[in-house]
């Protein structure tokens, strides 16, 4: 299990206190996870849309010279 200990509070006697939250780091990787999985899927729009153009370039081409 991941934990993240951070400062969040003074107890009683004016010491701060340690608490874990377990929850913050899976969270961050979490929302890391989704912004790459965003760009990673414009990225293969864009390349599939560069294909289909090739494709259609290519194909006007070898009607030119039939």
């Amino acid at each position: 299990m991941l934990y993240t200990v951070y400062s969040s509070h003074n107890d009683i006697y004016g010491r701060k206190s340690l608490v874990t939250n377990k929850h913050s780091l899976l969270l961050s990787i979490s929302g890391s996870i989704r912004v790459i999985q965003k760009a990673s899927s414009a990225f293969r729009a864009e390349i599939s849309s560069l294909c289909a153009k090739i494709l259609h370039l290519t194909a006007k081409s070898i009607q030119k010279f039939d």
